[in-house]
């Protein structure tokens, strides 16, 4: 009796043992880790893209508006360079006509002398 007693309670054992190393194994298999550790990456992958494709839409409307703002800068330096050519011509002429009034003053001025004289 004692015989199947101890018999008994060795298999319940054996049993318990057994159950046990199937959850141990279950708890700390390496599978489990590996995934839990892709699952973590691909959550971090993917906060990673959608940051990085912020980032790259930013960066795309910065360079569209520095475009821009060099295509106006480019068009105000057209307008500046034209009329300073046109303040030029006009600067040109207007010496070119104090001249000619100048020098008919000094003809003008030269024939008074001589009429005095």
């Amino acid at each position: 009796m004692i015989a199947y007693i101890s018999l008994f309670f060795s298999l319940i054992s054996l049993f318990l043992l057994v159950i046990l190393l199937i959850r141990f194994k279950k708890l700390f298999s390496t599978e489990k880790i590996l995934e839990k550790i892709t699952q973590y990456m691909e959550k971090r992958l993917t906060e990673i893209n959608s940051v990085t494709s912020r980032d790259l839409d930013l960066l795309r409307s910065s360079s569209e508006n520095i475009h821009n703002l060099l295509n106006e800068s480019e068009e105000v330096m057209k307008k500046y360079q034209e009329a300073t050519n046109r303040l030029r011509k006009v600067i040109a002429q207007s010496e070119k006509s104090d001249f000619n009034i100048l020098k008919n003053k000094n003809k003008d001025s030269d024939l008074i002398l001589e009429l005095k004289q």
